[in-house]
């Protein structure tokens, strides 16, 4: 109550990229006081639930931050203080990228949502490199890549341009997500044209070293474009998917802003990751780990995607509408299902809209 009463105010009265920017710069000053992160933890604690083991490493509960916030991983021991028991960092570059023209966040407070068209920001793969080198984290990490935002990188030059960066980044981190999904570059998308993502993970395949592997889809993606990404995943050992990105659908949208160019975010895109998710779920074994990421700005949108066969899940909008209060509310209605529910298609259907 005190962040919506008085924190999100004061934040919604700034421009959202200044709001962010603020709130980082807190972040990072907190991790600089001895004793700052104690604190914080102790104020954020949440009820704690049985472990468990992905990935080779121990997830606390099924809670994680998106990739967006954190796109140069310097505030993992902010974000693990706050409670998450994961991060996934970026998304991140071979090459540096100021990204688009300001403004490029806008909010949809009557919607719940945000509209971004970031351009991928970040400081490249080289310095995340720098960054990650020789550090123990406090919690799981994954590390989200993304192709150059460049309109002379596509294609085979696309391909090259993230091997680069997957070759640096690969033992950074816990895992690997590989963002084909992204709307942030020139053309609106990246991999999820199904031969171009057959020839990345080929080269891929030669590069890979066993870290873990995983592939971030668009909620846009009809459901038999996702059945043959399923399949190429499967095809080629990779360990999981990130259901799923921002969104182009402005479907039944309330706010001002909803016109403007970008990737949607939040509250609206949750049918469309539920169903991906049911789906998906059916198709794959239950080594394969699903992340949920979407609209999960709820304890009840939470446990839903966990009855649904998650392993994990990814909350980022949420945050904002709602703060730290949110993250406490997901991990109380949380706790792990190690053996996952299969939705009977008689009682399912993978395509049915997902409301509350």
């Amino acid at each position: 109550m005190f962040y919506e009463h008085w924190i999100r105010p004061f934040l919604f009265r700034l421009d959202p990229e200044t709001a962010h920017e603020l709130v980082s710069k807190a972040a990072k000053a907190a991790q600089a006081v001895p004793g700052a992160l104690a604190l914080i933890r102790l104020v954020t604690t949440a009820k704690a639930h049985e472990p468990r083991t992905l990935f080779g490493r121990t997830f606390a509960h099924p809670i994680g931050l998106a990739a967006g916030f954190d796109k140069n991983a310097e505030l993992v021991p902010f974000l693990h203080a706050l409670g998450f028991s994961f991060v996934e960092v970026g998304s991140i570059t071979h090459q540096a990228s100021a990204g688009n023209p300001r403004p490029r966040i806008f909010r949809l407070p009557e919607d719940k949502a945000l509209i971004n068209r970031m351009g991928l920001n970040n400081k490249g793969a080289e310095a995340a490199a720098l960054a990650l080198e020789n550090r123990v984290w406090p919690c799981p990490v994954g590390i989200n890549l993304a192709k150059t935002h460049s309109p002379a990188i596509v294609e085979e030059a696309g391909i090259r341009d993230l091997c680069k960066s997957f070759s640096l980044l690969q033992d950074k981190g816990d895992y690997v997500c590989l963002n084909i999904s992204c709307p942030n570059t020139s053309e609106g998308k990246t991999f999820e044209d199904l031969p171009l993502l057959r020839l990345l993970l080929q080269e891929l395949k030669k590069l890979r070293t066993g870290k873990p592997l995983l592939l971030k889809v668009s909620p846009d993606i009809s459901l038999a474009d996702l059945e043959k990404i399923i399949t190429l995943a499967l095809d080629f050992g990779l360990s999981g998917l990130v259901l799923g990105n921002t969104s182009h659908a402005r479907a039944e949208l309330r706010s001002a802003n909803f016109t403007e160019k970008g990737g949607l975010s939040g509250h609206p895109l949750f049918g469309a990751t539920y169903d991906r998710l049911v789906f998906a779920r059916e198709k794959v074994p239950s080594s394969f780990v699903l992340i949920a990421c979407g609209g999960i700005d709820s304890g009840e949108r939470a446990r839903r995607c966990l009855d649904a066969g998650a392993d994990l899940l990814q909350i980022y909008t949420g945050l904002i509408y709602k703060g730290p209060a949110l993250l406490r509310e997901c991990i109380a209605h949380s706790a792990f299902r190690f053996a996952h529910f299969r939705p009977s298609s008689k009682t399912h259907s993978p395509i049915a809209k997902s409301t509350e």
